[in-house]
């Protein structure tokens, strides 16, 4: 019902992002779009995910096998009470790996990519185990400043209704020329405010998981899932959205050639020609 009822409420925020790129020189581009620009970098921090993760597996079934043990033993004398509390203890131990992999596997690298009126951002390879906080398209009209940050703030999707976005990882020696370990950039764009994953389903590229996840849960219906759904009124009557964000915070080996490229889309005035640092 919630999707039919939040079609109209979001239908002139929708087209907003269905007309003609213009950028902020004036350059009109509809049919002779730029497509081309493509940088992949590779992170470091997935490696420590995938260690802690099936570390916790390991611990998991050694685990479950000194149970055994000591159940076939007859050694097993504790009161059901502690025995429920182990069980619970390691059912969480054993969701907590599985999360750790299942991250690990969809972070190992950021790509930045150029889709001539928008930029399209996305984690990989199993970006659909991100259960659609993996990709994002920003159109080059709604960014409102771009600069390189000094900040630190690594990880996905949007940390604690902070309305920031991350495409943000410490790099690793290996995925392009310019890659060494630790020496990426990372990038902040200011958009204007939205829910994530705003138009970012592609049907021959988005898996099945994805698409549900990015159609259901975020876009248009993150205006109404993001306050709170019915539950808004009482549990929510500031209004507040933790699927909204307006901040990106992009990690790259390139710093060069993205910030090339949104000067290019974005500064067509030249406003933003020289690179600006941002302490966050």
């Amino acid at each position: 019902f919630f999707f039919i009822k939040n079609l109209k409420t979001t239908q002139d925020r929708s087209m907003a992002d269905t007309q003609p790129l213009v950028t902020a020189g004036g350059a009109q581009n509809v049919n002779n779009v730029l497509i081309g620009y493509k940088s992949r970098q590779c992170g470091c921090l997935w490696v420590l995910m995938l260690i802690g993760g099936i570390g916790g597996v390991i611990s998991f079934f050694v685990e479950i096998g000194y149970d055994s043990e000591d159940n076939d033993g007859g050694e097993y004398t504790t009161t059901e009470e502690p025995e429920s509390f182990y069980e619970e203890d390691e059912f969480n131990n054993i969701v907590y790996a599985i999360l750790l992999i299942c991250w690990g596997l969809s972070t190992i690298w950021t790509q930045i990519e150029d889709r001539g009126d928008y930029i399209q951002l996305t984690y990989g390879p199993c970006r659909w185990l991100l259960c659609g906080m993996g990709k994002e398209k920003i159109y080059y009209r709604n960014i409102r400043d771009y600069q390189i940050s000094k900040s630190c703030f690594y990880g996905f999707g949007i940390p604690c209704c902070s309305s920031i976005k991350l495409f943000n990882t410490c790099s690793c020696c290996c995925g392009g020329p310019n890659a060494k370990f630790c020496g990426h950039k990372t990038i902040k764009l200011t958009i204007r405010e939205r829910p994530q994953g705003l138009h970012a389903i592609d049907d021959n590229e988005d898996c099945c998981g994805e698409k549900c996840c990015l159609q259901c849960c975020y876009g248009d219906n993150g205006h109404y899932c993001g306050k709170g759904c019915c539950c808004q009124p009482c549990c929510n009557p500031c209004d507040a959205n933790f699927c909204a964000m307006n901040t990106v915070f992009v990690s790259t080996n390139d710093v060069d050639g993205v910030m090339r490229l949104l000067n290019e889309k974005v500064g067509g005035d030249g406003e933003h020609n020289a690179m600006t640092y941002a302490t966050i």
